[in-house]
């Protein structure tokens, strides 16, 4: 996946901002501080994984824009344009080239979707997030190290270590501190006491089998209780709902005498009733609407004499009705003979200003559709746009090429201060030939300050003993043979340098020798001054071969916008006479031209088509009136307005007789359609009953009403039954006959009677069991015992949960152990292998590897000469370690996930050399990447840079 622009629609201060992204892997984007990378930072972040509501309210704050934007992405060979507004509630749109919005599932076979948190771990670098993977202790740094290459940041580590001090704190086999060992030692020494204290209790068991013989013989005397108050409850229910049972079986007894009457469907009465009333006054007035008709009828005959021919008014009518058009045709036939002569007009002022001879015909054959009018206007843009760019690259590489020039001036004069190894040789044997002549002439001058020094510590020694009055004669004696003993000696020496004079160096051979140290001193000098301008050579030929591969480019693009140019010329040959600037204006007038005949050859039809459609219809007029040809339009239309008016005049009359009669047969076929409902629906209701009149009817429908009653009195009493009765009770009640009220007074008298006595036989047992219970409570619930058994629950209660923390705690270190060993044995070697190629390529290629070691558990680097451990790196050679590792894991764990990485100006602690390095690494690869930074744009030449600065 690739961003080829995205817009802003308003995020945070950013508003109305569209950035266009060339094809390169590394664009820059570059600006102070408030210059807006953070907003542009999380509008990426927001258009391809979306933001928090709290993000989400930091940057929408201007009401009065919407919110969001677009990014226009390329796949493969899919464009895809995804939407993110206020308006769609910040979800994602996604649609295609055409338009056409694309289903998630669908965009999701390109793009592989991922939540915030994933992104922000593995795509996304800020320096802060370094610096927070780095920790103090140099013996967990492998571990870290391992997290990062695991999930690209230190939550592996930090989980592991998180759940080992949980684990330790908890519980250890061989500890007496952890929480679980003390509680359960505690444990073991509560169980031991209350094994003690109910051994202590004799005949315990015996009464506990006593109490559970009285307790199932209380469950039968439960049951026994139970049946009885169900058989009270019915006696007592039934004799409550006497009455309705009676009536129950009133209505049943009935219904099973009687049968149903038969009839189709019930009709209701009232209906009926209102049917027949309904109908007796429909046809009274049936017969009042006929005799209005007849005379109506009359009314039409005498009108009829009075109407003229149907076909001459339908003429006039068609006239009237057209008049408002027909003026319309006329003002348009008008109006186009006007635009005809603009246009005409237009034509010859267009051909003035093309000064070329085109004629119409061969202008209106030609094929110039609009689109290559701009295509030519945007080649002959382009091209005078490379060409001032060539010119001002072209200049650009003299300017290189007059500094190559002074480089290689410079190393000409280094030469001669240069040393080959011969030279260098015989001046550093002169030099040491020369040191050791001048160590052996060691004048007496150099000796004359120790003696006097000598004779000073000798004077200051006399005056000291004097004041201590330890004038001792061995003493003095000593003393004065020291100083006799030193003045010989100075005086042998001092007669020394007149037989050795001649090894003296004499000041030739001095001045020799401090040139032999001058000479090696430039040749130093010269050497680094050669490797400063070795390596300024070699940036200056890389930047010489970039701008030829510019210049070069930039001369392709040239000559194939000329060769698209040259295709317009010989599509259009007239081009020819035309000068290179004028090219698409002329192009662009000849499409006028073109438009503006095509546009005179269509006026010209329409006009000659009104002019003939207005001709035909004057002489209509002309025929079916008495007109003159030389009436104008305006009078023609007066004339058949008028005679128009006075025919509609006639006819309208008629038209109302006409209405009237019509609209008194519609109102007796309304009341005989009214009619109609009412005899069908008596015939219908007489056919339900069986029945041949009125009288019969309500014969018939009172005995249906009278049965319908009783199966509705049987229901009601069938549902109240059902309420208080179970299903087994309502089946013997409905089975059996009605009890007899004293037979009924005898049940329930019985039942009382019973109930009574197994109550008080509850009574006494509850009594006994209460006993036996307490006897068994005295016996259990000493006040050591009860302390003792309420205490050891309470305490196993918390070493039962604190034992299923510590199980939790081991199963998830057990198996975080087991990932970091899977992931050692199958995806470490390839996210090393990957990472070791960033750092290689950061590191100009001194550390050649980055591995990881089993037995000590720690990553370590190989450079030249040798293995460096990661704690044992500089700072800034461990932030490109961290960064190697992120990459790594980014480019080899996600290769299915194509989306950018975000930098966000992670490399500050790099120096210029390794920056760079990195910066060039990441535009050679195929993953789009963003890098935000404060660095001034002209230190990013080599990258394709948004400065924020210029917006």
């Amino acid at each position: 996946m690739r961003i080829n622009t995205f817009t802003i629609y308003q995020f945070g201060k950013l508003v109305n901002k569209t950035y266009e992204i060339n094809r390169e892997s590394l664009i820059v984007i570059s600006g102070q501080n408030e210059s807006g990378k953070t907003h542009v930072r999380y509008f990426l972040t927001y258009m391809l994984v979306g933001l928090t509501k709290q993000e989400l309210e930091r940057f929408n704050y201007q009401p009065n824009h919407f919110f969001g934007g677009e990014l226009t992405i390329q796949c493969d060979d899919k464009v895809f344009t995804l939407y993110r507004t206020d308006k769609l509630n910040h979800q994602l749109l996604v649609k295609d080239e055409q338009e056409n919005d694309i289903p998630m599932d669908v965009f999701s076979q390109y793009v592989q979707r991922v939540n915030r948190e994933f992104f922000d771990r593995i795509f996304h670098f800020d320096v802060l997030s370094i610096q927070k993977e780095q920790t103090d202790s140099p013996e967990q740094l492998g571990d870290l190290l391992l997290s990062l290459s695991m999930s690209g940041t230190d939550a592996i580590e930090r989980t592991e270590k998180k759940l080992k001090k949980a684990l330790e704190r908890l519980f250890k086999k061989a500890g007496t501190n952890p929480e679980l060992n003390q509680q359960l030692k505690t444990l073991e020494s509560m169980e031991k006491q209350l094994k003690e204290l109910k051994e202590k209790e004799s005949g315990y068991h015996v009464l506990e089998q006593d109490i559970k013989e009285i307790e199932k013989s209380i469950d039968q005397l439960h049951d026994d209780i139970d049946e009885v108050k169900q058989q009270l409850f019915f006696y007592q229910t039934y004799q409550q709902l006497y009455h309705i049972i009676e009536n129950y079986q009133v209505a049943n007894r009935y219904l099973l005498e009687h049968s149903k009457p038969h009839v189709k469907r019930e009709i209701n009465k009232a209906d009926v009733i209102a049917w027949h009333e309904k109908k007796r006054d429909l046809l009274q007035q049936v017969s009042y609407q006929q005799q209005l008709i007849e005379r109506k009828k009359e009314k039409i005959k005498d009108s009829q004499t009075r109407l003229g021919e149907a076909s001459f008014y339908q003429f006039l009518s068609t006239i009237n009705d057209h008049e408002s058009y027909w003026r319309e045709q006329h003002h348009i036939f008008l109006q186009t003979k006007t635009e005809l002569d603009r246009v005409m007009t237009a034509i010859q002022d267009e051909k003035r200003n093309i000064g070329l001879q085109l004629d119409d015909e061969m202008v209106q054959q030609l094929a110039l559709p609009k689109e290559n009018v701009a295509e030519l206007d945007t080649m002959t843009t382009l091209y005078k746009e490379l060409d001032d760019d060539l010119t001002s690259k072209q200049a650009e590489l003299e300017l290189l090429l007059s500094e190559g020039d002074s480089l290689s001036y410079e190393r000409h004069q280094l030469e001669e201060a240069l040393l080959n190894d011969y030279e260098r040789q015989d001046i550093e044997d002169a030099i040491e030939s020369l040191k050791r002549k001048h160590d052996r002439a060691i004048t007496p001058k150099q000796l004359l300050p120790v003696f006097s020094l000598a004779s000073g510590v000798l004077i200051m020694t006399f005056i000291a003993l004097y004041v201590m009055n330890s004038f001792q004669p061995f003493i003095i004696i000593g003393l004065m043979m020291v100083y006799m003993i030193s003045l010989v000696s100075l005086i042998y020496v001092k007669q020394r340098p007149k037989v050795s004079a001649r090894e003296v160096p004499t000041q030739q051979e001095e001045n020799q020798l401090q040139h032999y140290y001058q000479v090696l001193t430039r040749d130093e000098t010269a050497k680094r001054k050669r490797d400063e301008l070795t390596r300024d050579w070699l940036i200056f030929t890389r930047d010489v071969e970039v701008k030829e591969k510019e210049i070069k480019k930039q001369k392709e693009r040239k000559t194939h916008v000329s060769r698209n140019i040259d295709r317009f010329k010989g599509r259009y040959p007239f081009l020819s006479h035309v000068v290179e600037p004028r090219y698409s204006a002329v192009l662009a007038s000849v499409y006028q031209l073109k438009c503006l005949l095509e546009e005179k050859a269509t006026l010209i039809t329409s006009l000659t088509l009104r002019e003939e459609k207005l001709k035909q219809f004057k002489q209509s007029i002309i025929d079916q009136c008495d007109i003159t040809e030389q009436t104008s339009m305006e009078g023609m239309l007066k004339l058949v307005r008028h005679q128009y008016d006075e025919h509609k005049h006639a006819r309208e009359r008629h038209t109302e007789l006409t209405e009237e009669l019509r609209g008194l047969e519609d109102e007796a076929q309304q009341i005989e359609a009214t009619l109609m409902p009412v005899v069908d629906a008596l015939a219908e209701a007489y056919d339900a009953y069986h029945v041949k009149d009125f009288e019969a009817f309500i014969a018939q429908h009172e005995k249906v009403i009278h049965y319908k009653e009783m199966i509705q009195q049987k229901s009601e009493m069938k549902q109240k039954l059902e309420l208080r009765f179970s299903p087994r009770a309502l089946k013997s009640i409905f089975s059996e006959p009605l009890i007899n009220e004293r037979l009924l007074k005898e049940y329930l008298d019985e039942h009382e009677d019973k109930k009574q006595r197994l109550d008080d036989a509850h009574m006494s047992i509850m009594k006994q069991l209460a006993t036996l219970k307490a006897e068994k409570q005295q016996m259990e619930s000493s006040t050591s015992y009860r302390d003792l058994h309420y205490q050891f629950q309470m305490k196993r209660e918390a070493f039962n949960q604190q034992a299923n923390e510590w199980l939790m705690y081991k199963i998830s270190y057990e198996q975080l152990l087991k990932t970091k060993r899977l992931f050692q044995a199958s995806m470490l070697p390839g996210i090393l292998d990957k990472a070791s190629e960033v750092f290689r390529a950061v590191t100009n290629n001194r550390y050649h590897s980055i591995d990881y070691d089993d037995v000590s558990k720690q990553l370590f680097v190989t450079h030249g000469q040798g293995q460096l451990v990661a704690m044992e790196l500089s700072q800034g050679t461990l932030d490109q370690l961290v960064i190697a590792i992120r990459l790594g894991v980014a480019m080899v764990l996600n290769q299915s996930i194509d989306l950018p990485f975000i930098i966000d100006d992670s490399f500050v602690h790099f120096d210029e050399g390794r920056k760079k390095r990195l910066l060039d690494y990441l535009s050679q690869e195929q993953r789009q990447s963003f890098y935000f930074t404060t660095a001034p744009k002209e230190r990013l030449t080599d990258y394709q840079v948004i400065d924020l600065e210029v917006e």
